[in-house]
């Protein structure tokens, strides 16, 4: 006997009948649980929110939390003081909805020597993986209305930062924030200098819009880094309620350079 069973992978009635009765016991219970997605509108932008643990007695290896999200563009220009602490009556338009495209976490495929190098591997690689979302979800209107008849030529439309969905970068630790705005200079260990460099060239090709500097108790990702013991509980709040909430000061570089006056 064939162990396939295809019948097991046509849907049935008793299917939809099992959907429905799960989405009355969501509406007829008034508790928060399970994945909440609310209606957006347009314009969007796509987040990209990093974290890492710290290495600790068990591995010297880091945990990288990634998530890439869609979320409404509500900020159109930043208004930061002299040291770029965006203007307290903004930050409440820097959440807001948000629908989860990925979220993973995993052990780190280098050694981390500190907090700082953990999460500037987890930033390097979680910023193109949000501009590949982006350019996916741009691909039509692209299409249209560049005629692109072959890959390469959408591959350079997104070297060149002409995606129409601008990308935005979430990270929580401060040192890691001024490496990349060219506070501090560069660091002395190899794997954690590419990574720096890397998070540069972006903010200097315009390919990241805006780089925050958020509180950890605002972070998605540190769910992902840690199996107890957790500092936030963002994305508990967003997978039940729709909403991500960030408050606190937020520091933040738009393009390349200072958004201050």
């Amino acid at each position: 006997m064939s162990l396939f069973r295809p019948s097991l992978s046509i849907p049935r009635y008793r299917t939809s009948f099992s959907i429905n009765t799960v989405t009355k016991r969501l509406v007829k219970n008034q508790n928060k649980f399970g994945i909440y997605l609310r209606r957006m509108h347009p314009p969007f932008r796509l987040i990209s929110v990093s974290d890492a643990s710290a290495p600790n007695k068990v591995s010297n290896f880091a945990t990288e939390g990634i998530i890439i999200g869609l979320a409404e563009d509500r900020l159109r220009q930043p208004a930061v003081d002299k040291n770029d602490y965006l203007e307290p009556s903004l930050v409440k338009h820097i959440g807001g909805k948000c629908h989860i495209y990925l979220a993973t976490s995993q052990k780190s495929k280098r050694i981390s020597y500190s907090t700082s190098h953990a999460e500037t591997l987890s930033a390097a690689k979680a910023i193109p993986i949000a501009q590949l979302v982006a350019m996916r979800l741009s691909e039509p209107e692209l299409t249209q209305k560049h005629s692109i008849n072959k890959p390469l030529l959408l591959q350079e439309l997104q070297d060149t930062g002409q995606c129409p969905i601008p990308v935005d970068a979430y990270i929580d630790c401060m040192d890691l924030w001024e490496l990349c705005c060219g506070m501090r200079g560069t660091p002395q260990d190899k794997s954690q200098r590419l990574g720096i460099l890397a998070i540069r060239e972006e903010r200097r090709s315009l390919r990241l819009r805006r780089l925050y500097h958020i509180r950890t108790h605002a972070m998605l990702a540190d769910y992902l880094t840690k199996t107890i013991g957790a500092d936030s509980k963002s994305l508990l709040e967003l997978t039940t309620s729709g909403i991500w909430t960030v408050d606190g000061d937020i520091r933040v570089r738009q393009g390349f350079g200072s958004v201050a006056p």
